[in-house]
């Protein structure tokens, strides 16, 4: 007896015409785009991972428990390669999906701060010192930073705010300032960078310098918002559109301000002021050409420092070119 057609099995067929295919855990397709002709594969990059998510839940319980000195360099260099892979997946093959990205970034950093704080009580050495040793092994956005009460710019650790609410401190040779932010007619929100070099009246005999003195050099970074524009609206440009920024949740004219703070810092750490020339013996005049020609040399490492945040800032996602292209902005091109 032929069948009805009540009495045939017939597999769901997609939108599309394709037959899915039951993952091999068991699970479904229940979350994924109906028609999809990648659905085994977005379900293979799903459980891959949540399968990461659980192994770092797991490891932030066993290290908060532990009583050894954990592998921290190890354990770093595994996790930076998971990271990077599985946020990839998270981007490339699910869509971005954003509970899915921001679940695994929580469980990457409370992994994280359990390794870190358990090796600094075995070991006796400061979180921070440890963090620090092992930067280029930690995501940037897990990095650990200091939130300051009326300072965007994230800072280090330990660093104290004054009365005025200012921080100073120094790193890599700079004496840092971060003022607080401030707000301003302006046409967008901005920054600014101010780099100068304090000299001690070096000892001379009125033809010759007699004794080498000190010098400072000093960078102020500040946050200036526009005051007709909210801290929570929506970047327009930049750092807070790119498909990373809007997976985690990072979108805000704040979050892209905050970023010039963090390149500002990061240019700091792993640039080195240039190095004033004066030397006993030097003539008067030739000590007062060497101050004229490094404060130069002192101007061009200032404008590298804009440059690189500029790039690093605003010619992400949907660049500050396009942008301005956009509006009719007639402005030199910033990303090249």
């Amino acid at each position: 007896m032929a069948a009805t057609p009540a009495d045939r099995v017939v597999p769901p067929v997609s939108l599309d015409g394709s037959v899915p295919v039951p993952a091999l855990d068991g699970g479904d397709f229940s979350r994924l785009p109906v028609g999809s002709r990648h659905a085994p594969k977005a379900a293979r990059a799903r459980q891959a991972v949540e399968e990461t998510i659980r192994l770092l839940d797991d490891r932030a319980a066993f290290y908060g428990e532990s009583t050894k000195v954990p592998p921290l360099e190890k354990e770093l260099r595994d996790w930076q390669r998971r990271i990077e892979k599985q946020s990839g997946r998270i981007l490339d093959e699910l869509d971005g999906d954003t509970a899915l990205f921001r679940s695994f970034r929580r469980s990457y950093q409370s992994a994280l701060t359990a390794l870190v704080d358990t090796a600094a009580r075995l070991s006796g050495r400061p979180s921070a010192v440890l963090f620090e040793r092992y930067r280029a092994l930690i995501p940037e956005w897990a990095f650990p930073a200091q939130e300051v009460p009326g300072i965007t710019a994230p800072v280090p650790f330990g660093v104290e705010q004054q009365g005025d609410g200012q921080v100073e401190f120094d790193l890599n040779s700079v004496h840092v300032t971060v003022l607080p932010d401030t707000e301003a007619s302006q046409p967008a929100s901005h920054f600014s960078i101010k780099v100068r070099a304090d000299f001690e009246s070096w000892p001379n005999d009125g033809l010759v310098i007699t004794q080498l003195g000190w010098y400072i050099v000093h960078a102020t970074f500040q946050t200036i918002y526009d005051d007709q524009v909210e801290r929570t609206a929506p970047s327009a440009y930049g750092s807070g559109t790119t498909r990373e920024d809007i997976a985690a949740g990072d979108t805000s004219v704040r979050f892209h301000e905050s970023r010039h703070g963090l390149d500002f810092l990061r240019y700091v750490r792993e640039h080195q002021p240039p190095r004033f020339p004066g030397r006993v013996g030097m003539t008067v005049d030739e000590f007062h050409t060497a101050r004229e020609s490094y404060d130069e040399t002192l101007a061009r490492y200032l404008d590298d420092m804009v440059k690189d945040t500029q790039r690093r800032t605003h010619c992400r996602g949907r660049t500050i070119d396009t942008y301005n292209k956009e509006h009719g902005i007639d402005i030199e091109a910033e990303c090249r």
